[in-house]
Formats: structure tokens, C-alpha cells, sequence
């Protein structure tokens, strides 16, 4: 454990240990030691660089203490980290002959009444005037400089027009010879003689860094330097901040110290101060362009001169509203790129913004320029204008629409119906114009320039309809066949629930026949067609994406052109566990023929080994696919034979590589 230091434990030690023992070499009387002990504590003697042997022996060992007689004859502890005041009590070491506290950091050392030293060095410490002058007359040999700087460094600020005292603490109270020269950064301030310099009127020029030099004729070697008094002066005129206006009034925004005069004066333009000696005033006609005004504040401070003003000025410019805006004619065009023409302001300045899709103008300022890297569809382009203080609350803004070239036209698909009235299922791309026409048969089309037309009046048998569509780019037209018959039935069978697998296709359609009635040949229609071999098959073949409910619906359309539909839907899971059969008779019969693994479907990256009961490998797959006919495909004997009626061993591998099925089964002929 750490041992804190007692000074009071300390002084009874020591006074204990000089009331039993008789003065000698290493020892001294009550009173030196008990002087030193107090030198210690009031100079941070814990943190000396070297304090060995101090309150812990006797005092002729402590280290820079020399002991003559019983009483101390010398101290010499220079550069040892001593800091703060010297104790009072130094004159009590009446023995004293030589003192050497220099280059520490003292800040006090006591006048050394009643002693006469050979020697004191007191240089390189923190000491002034008042703790040096005294004590020249209590030594042969004094060494007294240089001191280090003295206070600290003093930021402030001061108004114009205001007074303040610079102050240096150092020896307040002068001694007698004391002589201060204070200095506005390098030069001579010849009226600064004392330690406060007054400035009774402040203005701009009194600003920089004072410092103050502090000599005295009994000790001429030494100059003590008070550290900077940096001061800054504030103007006291603030008229406010540049800005700009759209009409002939506005108001001037100065601000001056309370009890101050102020007073407004036009250097340029028209402007009028209402009232001008009030800081806010109103200004009229204010003329177009810069006008520019001066303010002049007076603190009616006696000690300035009559009517000295401090003077700051703002310009408040007039700007005029822009002229209208007009963004030019709403365009399409078939190409990323077009000009943009708006009409030139003859007042302001224009800016070009992209409002609504894309779009890069070369130059956004000016009001013929181009405009690249169009969206397909509308680019609205905003054409704003402004003069300065003056922006509108009005602008123009100008439509581009970018056509993409017609590469295909839809008229809709062929289609077969009963009734004589059909809804049209043409496309019509965005900003294109359309029309519908009758190619042969008959038909009356409602309204003519809609892809959704409704048409009545369709002759029986086929009616050739043609959807023409047109752009900026070019015109398409396509041709959709409506051939009116009788009805047709669909039976899209019923609703199943298969294992998933990525590579077994189901058949759609549980039935023999998915057409009913009407008049063959049919044409199936199933949707979605995502994930089907071929849509327009009568039976499509399903391939699972994944575990879940999926519903079709087939369109079955007749030769005559009569339509039905019917929805069925497949249930696809997929089992965890597989059961894996324990008799299988691969004896060609047509029954259990393949060893059969329901739902193996659903891991096509399995991995199947059977083994006999010798453990002999006769079968390895990856990627079973229920398949196997019993014969041995991995002996070295036999291979291809069927494999002998008997009990097999498997372990089944599912496609994650972890989950592994074990067990066996029986071959029976």
C-alpha cells in the first residue's frame, strides 16, 4: 500500500528526534530544521526533481543542505523544481551563509531580515521588484536576473469612442525607482509611465498588442516583462449587411449603443433617409442600381473630441422585376436530344430546370440551348427568371415528349366468338394516336381511336380488323382476326397436389380431354405461361419453381372460333422425409417395376447408394430419378445382371448434403 505523506507526523519526528540527541554534523536545532521542513511544504517539495533524504534523516543528509555547527550554513537546490512561495521563516536560519534557489518557479521569496548571506542566486524564478529590492541589502554576492515573465496574456475587446485602463499587477504598489514603459507592439507609448495606461477615446488605431517593461534603478541588470495585452477595437457604427431590394423603399438597419447619436448621409444614388438620425429609418427613392449609405454613430463621450463620429456604410442596391417568362412551344420529338427556345429576357436573367423526367441543358442560362439525354415519355423544362431582390412568382414551362421508334404493333390476338359484339385488345404506346379499320367482314368500332374499341356488327365467320398506330417517329399497323362461331366448353380437370421438383414436368389437364363440345380442331390457351413447356398445348407440362399453390386457366378456342375457359390449380410441396419403399419386384411385369422414392422429385441433386448385405456397392446415382431396375451397376462381377432376390441397404443424400435417410429394402421376382 502507498504511504501518504504527514507533514504534522513529519515535525513530531523530527522535533523528537533533536529533544534526544546533542547537535552535531548531521543534526541542527529545532528551529533550522523545522524552517527547511516549512521550505519544503509552501514550495511543492514532494514534486522536487531531487528531495532525498528530506523529513526522513537527519537534516545533514537531506540533499542541498549543508550543516555546520548544528546549523544550516548553506541551501542549494537550483533547477529543482521549486515552485509557488518560500516560507517566511528563511530569516530564522540566522547560520545561513550561501542560498541557491535559482531557475525554479518561485512566484515569492520573504525579505531576509536580521540575516547577511555571502551569497543568494535568485535568477531564472518568477519574483519581482518587490521580493528582490529588499533583500540587496542582506548579501555580498546577489544574482538576481533575469526573471521569467510575469501575469498573463489578456485578450479583450473595446468599443470606439469608449475609454479603458490597461492594468499590470505587477508590484501595484510601486516600490520606490520602479519605472514602466509600456509599448503598442513595437513602438514607445511616451505617455505610459505607470502601471495603468488609460485610453480615454478609443478609436481603430489604439488596436495591437501592449506590452509593459518594468525596471528599477537599484537592481539595473534586471527588466521584468509583462506578458501581451492584446486588445481589439469594435467599430460602434454597424450600419447592417449588404442587400438587395425590389422596389424604391426599404429600411436602413443600423444599430448603435445605447445614449448614442447617430446620423445617416447619401454617398450614392437617390436613396432619402426618412429621419436621419434614427439607427431604423425608413429610406425612399432609392434608385435603380447601388445607392450607398453612410453611418456615423457619436458615444457623446466627454473625453472625445465634439463630434467625433465613427463612420461604417451599407449599400442597398435596387434591382427591377424581370420581364415575362415565356418557355417556347411543347415539343415531340424521336431523339434524346432538342433545342430548347424560349424567349429572351430583355430584363434578368433565365434559368432552365428539369421539373418532371430527365434531361442535361448544355447551357441552363441561356434561353437557346440544347437539352441532351432525354427520358422516353415527358420532360417538362421550367424556363424561371429572375433580377436580383426581384423573382416572380410566375414563370412558363415547356413540355418535350421523346417517341421511341415503333419496332411492333398490336392489334390483339386472333380470336374466335359466339356473339357479334367484342371488346378489342389492341396496344397503344404512350403519346401515339391509333385508329381501328375494318379490313374485310364487317364491323362499326366504338369510339374508332381506342385500343379497348368495342365492336358490333360482325359479320359471321372471319372479320379481318386493323389497328393502325402512329408517332412522331413512324406508323405500324397490325391485323387481328375475329371469326364469330358457336360455343365451346373447357374442363382443365381437377385440382392436384404434386411433389415440387426443378426437372419433372406435370402434365396439365387430369382428363382425357380438355375441349368439350364445339367442333374440333381446338386451340388451348394456358395462363400464366411462365413455367409451361408450351402454353398452347392441350395437356402443357407444368414445371414446378417452387413449393406452393398455382392456379392456371385454359382458353380453349374450336374451329369455329367459340371460347371457354376453366381454372384448375396444383398444390406443389415437398416432403422432408421420403418414403423410401421396402419391396420393389423389378421382375417387368409392368407393376413396381423401378424402385419408386415419392417425392425425389423435389431433390434433384440426391445421391442414392445401395449395397448388399455384404456390403458390396451395386447401384451409386447422383440425381436418382426413380429409374432403377434392380441391377447391379457397380460390382466388379456381373455387371448389368439383375441383382438377386435378397435384402439391400441404401442411404439416400438430399440436395443440402445434410439430411441423410438410411434403411433397406427387399428385391422380390
Amino acid at each position: 500500500m502507498k504511504k501518504l505523506y504527514n507533514p504534522f507526523i513529519s515535525l513530531l519526528f523530527l522535533m523528537g528526534i533533536l529533544a534526544h540527541s546533542t547537535p552535531s554534523a548531521a543534526q541542527v536545532t529545532a528551529s533550522d530544521s523545522l524552517t527547511l521542513v516549512s521550505l519544503y511544504n509552501s514550495t511543492g517539495g514532494s514534486l522536487w526533481i531531487n528531495h532525498s533524504g528530506w523529513l526522513s534523516s537527519n537534516v545533514g543528509t537531506w540533499y542541498g543542505i549543508t550543516t555546520a555547527g548544528g546549523r544550516v550554513t548553506r541551501i542549494s537546490l537550483p533547477g529543482n523544481n521549486l515552485s509557488g512561495a518560500a516560507t517566511d521563516s528563511l530569516y530564522k536560519l540566522s547560520a545561513l551563509k550561501v542560498a541557491d534557489l535559482s531557475m525554479n518557479g518561485l512566484t515569492y521569496f520573504p525579505v531576509l531580515t536580521g540575516l547577511h548571506l555571502d551569497t543568494l542566486n535568485l535568477a531564472n524564478n518568477k519574483l519581482t521588484f518587490r521580493h528582490l529590492v529588499p533583500n540587496k541589502a542582506h548579501v555580498d554576492s546577489f544574482y538576481y536576473a533575469p526573471q521569467d515573465s510575469v501575469e498573463a496574456y489578456v485578450d479583450t475587446i473595446a468599443t470606439e469612442q469608449s475609454a479603458i485602463s490597461l492594468v499590470t499587477t505587477t508590484d501595484a504598489n510601486p516600490l520606490t525607482g520602479d519605472n514602466y514603459r509600456w509599448y503598442l507592439d513595437t513602438t514607445l507609448i511616451v505617455s505610459g509611465s505607470s502601471n495603468v495606461y488609460t485610453i480615454l477615446c478609443m478609436d481603430s488605431s489604439n488596436a495591437g498588442n501592449y506590452y509593459i517593461r518594468i525596471t528599477n534603478a537599484q537592481l539595473p541588470a534586471l527588466t521584468l516583462y509583462r506578458r501581451a495585452i492584446t486588445l481589439h477595437v469594435r467599430g460602434l457604427s454597424t450600419p447592417g449587411p449588404d442587400f438587395h431590394v425590389c422596389a424604391s423603399t426599404s429600411t436602413l438597419q443600423g444599430t448603435a449603443p445605447a445614449g448614442a447619436s447617430v446620423l445617416w448621409a447619401t454617398l450614392t444614388g437617390g436613396g432619402q433617409a426618412l429621419n436621419d438620425t434614427l439607427a431604423n429609418t425608413q429610406v425612399n427613392n432609392l434608385t435603380v442600381g447601388a445607392n450607398v449609405f453612410q453611418f456615423g454613430v457619436t458615444a457623446n463621450n466627454i473625453s472625445c473630441p465634439a463630434n467625433k463620429y465613427s463612420y461604417a456604410s451599407v449599400t442597398i442596391t435596387r434591382d427591377t422585376n424581370p420581364s415575362p417568362a415565356y418557355a417556347g412551344l411543347d415539343q415531340s420529338v424521336c431523339s434524346p436530344q432538342a433545342t430548347l427556345s424560349a424567349g429572351p429576357p430583355s430584363v434578368g436573367t433565365g434559368t432552365w430546370t428539369v421539373i418532371k423526367g430527365a434531361g442535361t441543358v448544355a447551357q441552363s442560362g441561356s434561353a437557346s440551348t440544347a437539352v441532351n439525354g432525354l427520358s422516353f415519355g415527358e420532360n417538362i423544362l421550367r424556363w424561371q427568371l429572375a433580377n436580383g431582390a426581384c423573382v416572380p412568382t410566375f414563370f412558363d414551362e415547356v413540355k418535350i415528349y421523346r417517341d421511341d421508334t415503333l419496332r411492333t404493333v398490336n392489334a390483339g390476338m386472333d380470336t374466335s366468338i359466339c356473339p357479334t359484339t367484342y371488346v378489342l385488345g389492341g396496344v397503344l404506346p404512350a403519346d401515339a394516336s391509333g385508329v381501328w379499320s375494318v379490313v374485310s367482314g364487317a364491323g362499326t368500332f366504338s369510339p374508332a381511336d381506342s385500343p379497348r374499341a368495342t365492336v358490333t356488327g360482325l359479320n359471321e365467320f372471319a372479320n379481318t380488323l386493323r389497328w393502325t398506330v402512329s408517332n412522331a417517329c413512324n406508323t405500324l399497323s397490325d391485323d387481328v382476326v375475329v371469326t364469330v362461331y358457336h360455343f365451346v366448353h373447357a374442363n382443365a380437370g381437377p385440382d392436384r397436389t404434386v411433389y415440387y421438383s426443378p426437372i419433372t414436368r406435370y402434365p396439365l389437364a387430369d382428363t382425357l380431354s380438355v375441349a368439350v363440345g364445339g367442333t374440333a380442331p381446338y386451340t388451348y390457351a394456358w395462363t400464366p405461361a411462365d413455367n409451361l413447356d408450351d402454353a398452347g398445348k392441350e395437356h402443357a407440362l407444368f414445371l414446378t419453381p417452387d413449393t406452393g399453390v398455382y392456379t392456371f386457366a385454359v382458353l380453349v378456342t374450336d374451329a369455329h372460333g367459340c371460347t371457354a375457359t376453366d381454372d384448375v390449380v396444383y398444390t406443389a410441396t415437398k416432403g422432408t422425409v421420403l418414403a423410401v419403399p421396402t419391396l420393389f419386384t423389378p421382375n417387368g411385369d409392368g407393376l413396381n417395376d423401378e424402385l419408386y422414392i415419392p417425392g425425389i422429385e423435389s431433390y434433384p441433386d440426391n445421391e442414392l447408394t445401395v449395397v448388399d448385405r455384404n456390403d458390396q456397392v451395386v447401384l451409386h446415382r447422383n440425381g436418382y430419378k426413380n429409374d432403377w431396375k434392380g441391377t447391379n451397376e457397380e460390382g466388379f462381377s456381373q455387371l448389368g445382371h439383375k441383382l438377386a432376390a435378397d435384402t439391400y441397404f441404401y442411404t439416400l443424400k438430399l440436395e443440402d448434403g445434410k439430411t441423410i435417410q438410411k434403411g433397406f429394402f427387399l428385391i422380390k421376382y
